[in-house]
């Protein structure tokens, strides 16, 4: 059976950090491949926030794979006329009837894991991936790592990858600051 990797953001813009939690999704997980899933709207950011167009970081995400063979893109979210929010369950449901032999694994922050229980049909999504958690530049504590660890009955899979010291925030607040 197949694995599959899922990595939804907003990637506004990618990075060098999202290629490396990428590359070490595909070696914890044992990925076949990893779809990069650049969303329209995530429920839990404003489009005031955005830099890029949709169709811009659809293409920056689309140039910034194109070197690994085991990357791909979907353009699920991001041109999906029904929904304006990206909604991660809907996703996953979509993922998981296209492929529906393989084991999915769906790759979130510990930023997102604290709140993963805001979600939209949590509990739904812990049943259709495996839930893999990449480290982030802002630090979290045990009793948060801990936290975490019971909101997903301790089977989340840590990457323990390294920290890139930029976060596409920090990437637009910089180029803002420029112009």
């Amino acid at each position: 059976m197949k694995n599959i990797g899922l990595f939804g953001g907003t990637f506004d813009p990618i990075h060098y950090g999202h290629l490396e939690i990428a590359k070490c999704f595909l070696e914890k997980c044992n990925l076949e491949k990893c779809i990069f899933i650049p969303a329209k709207v995530s429920p839990f950011k404003t489009e005031e926030e955005r830099m890029f167009s949709d169709e811009e970081r659809f293409e920056q995400v689309k140039k910034a794979i194109k070197d690994n063979a085991q990357f791909e893109i979907s353009d699920y979210e991001i041109f999906n006329d029904k929904n304006e929010v990206s909604y991660s369950i809907d996703t996953i449901r979509f993922f998981h009837n296209k492929f529906k032999k393989a084991n999915l694994f769906f790759l979130i922050g510990t930023d997102q894991a604290l709140h993963f229980e805001k979600w939209k049909d949590y509990s739904e999504i812990l049943k259709l991936v495996r839930i893999a958690i990449a480290n982030r530049p802002e630090k979290i504590t045990l009793e948060e790592k801990n936290y975490i660890n019971r909101i997903f009955n301790n089977s989340a899979i840590w990457l323990n990858n390294d920290i890139f010291p930029i976060t596409s925030t920090e990437i637009r607040k910089r180029i803002n600051k420029d112009f």
